[in-house]
């Protein structure tokens, strides 16, 4: 999952980074990476601030462009955000058999996945600081649910949503400050 946020940081999309790998089931190989972003050669500018309407090809499809449709082996897919309904049936035609997601996004896509038979599990993919604390929760040992009152006990503060979100990268820590609780990821 760490891999797939990494990813997602190439996005320039600056209302949803996302990211999506997709590996063997032993997770031994990493079969195919992709981000949402524009064409080759394309301005990388978001076309609409509307839902669904950014013109950017999502990152499950940039993935799935790459993946060698020839491999026997069974697939996972990690992915920033669940999948919508288009990619949902991408997923399904590339014989993805498994989806791990650390936000949800869009529950109709996850709904055909389940009824196809994909089995979907939500993964936390951030850890959280209190504004002003050095509390640190890890969001691997909170439920969906634990995440959104958390999220939930920080709506009144006039400041927004302060968040830090940390991951490992070659060893090291990367940490970065994001606001608001719609960045929340």
């Amino acid at each position: 999952m760490e891999l797939a946020h990494s990813i997602a940081e190439r996005s320039t999309d600056p209302k949803h980074q996302v990211g999506c790998v997709i590996v063997s089931e032993d997770n031994e190989r990493v079969l195919a990476l992709g981000y949402n972003g524009d064409h080759k050669g394309g301005s990388n500018e978001r076309l609409s601030m509307d839902h669904g309407k950014s013109g950017f090809i999502h990152a499950e499809n940039n993935a799935l462009i790459k993946l060698d449709k020839h491999l026997s082996c069974k697939k996972v897919m990690y992915l920033t955000h669940s999948p919508c309904y288009a990619c949902a049936q991408l997923i399904i035609q590339a014989d993805i058999n498994k989806v791990y997601f650390s936000k949800e996004y869009n529950d109709v896509g996850l709904q055909l996945l389940r009824d196809q038979g994909i089995d979907c599990e939500y993964v936390p993919g951030v850890d959280i600081y209190a504004p002003g604390s050095r509390l640190k929760i890890p969001s691997t040992s909170l439920s969906k649910e634990e995440i959104e009152k958390w999220k939930e006990s920080f709506e009144n503060n006039p400041n927004g949503l302060e968040h830090t979100l940390s991951r490992r990268f070659n060893g090291d820590s990367k940490t970065w400050d994001k606001t608001r609780a719609d960045e929340f990821g």
